[in-house]
């Protein structure tokens, strides 16, 4: 996950240069990150699927995390398969706005 958590953190703060973003978006259309996908995807399976009857409010915290990742992720791969790159990426930054 640390190409696609470096690229998020850049991106919102704004000190991504244009060429890092072709850069990342070029490894993510020729599925050069999918192992960092998938490390994210079994990540949400766990934080959705985690249940503790004692710790009610940290399983509510874990649900809620893993819904905004699965948005974060669904954004991820809409910009691997989108030809619109510019729209999808402002798609992926309101996610966080």
């Amino acid at each position: 996950m640390e190409q696609v958590t470096e690229f998020t953190i850049n991106l919102l703060d704004g000190s991504i240069k244009q060429d890092e973003i072709n850069a990342f978006v070029g490894k993510l259309k020729k599925n050069e990150l999918d192992s960092e996908l998938d490390e994210i995807k079994e990540m949400i399976e766990d934080q959705l699927s985690y249940s503790n009857p004692l710790k009610l409010k940290k399983q509510a915290e874990f649900h809620k995390l893993g819904k905004h990742n699965q948005k974060v992720l669904d954004a991820l791969n809409n910009i691997k398969s989108s030809a619109d790159v510019a729209q999808a990426i402002s798609g992926f930054k309101a996610i966080f706005a």
